[in-house]
């Protein structure tokens, strides 16, 4: 079978939101239930962006973990590009659905 980049690409994605986006919103909805997490947040500045914009934005890479004494231990990634004026601007969307304790 002959193909390209572009269709393997978007049957990636599909893919991915199909089958994957529903497990993760599962222990989205899981994690936050929880009392306790370890959250972790570590930028980088965007120096050269691949798609030819302004490198005035920066890359926020969070990690959200459960404690092992409220049940399994769940890790979620989540990964957002925000211009500089926009980081004041915005909460990521998984800490505006915890009302818990987070470190």
């Amino acid at each position: 079978m002959l193909t390209n980049d572009k269709d393997l690409s978007n049957w990636v994605i599909r893919s991915a939101e199909d089958w994957l986006l529903p497990v993760y919103e599962q222990m989205k909805q899981t994690l936050t239930a929880k009392s306790v997490l370890h959250v972790d947040e570590t930028y980088a500045q965007i120096i050269k962006r691949s798609d030819g914009k302004s490198g005035q934005s920066n890359a926020y890479n969070w990690v959200f973990r459960s404690v092992p004494s409220q049940g399994p231990i769940i890790v979620l990634f989540q990964k957002t590009i925000f211009s500089t004026w926009a980081r004041n601007l915005h909460r990521h969307d998984l800490r505006n659905f915890f009302s818990g304790w987070h470190d």
